[in-house]
């Protein structure tokens, strides 16, 4: 099971991409891409980090 970590991402979500097991994100990072979300009401593809 995957935990959900805000109404509209899971800890999965955030997880590094180079298999290193980074999953961490900051609870202002994770508020500032929920209301992003929220705003367009639908998902928003981060191309950049």
């Amino acid at each position: 099971m995957t935990k959900r970590i805000a109404m509209h991402f899971t800890r999965a979500e955030f997880t590094c991409n180079c298999g290193c097991g980074f999953d961490t994100i900051d609870t202002a990072t994770l508020g500032i891409v929920e209301a992003v979300r929220e705003h367009f009401g639908s998902p928003v593809t981060v191309t950049s980090g």
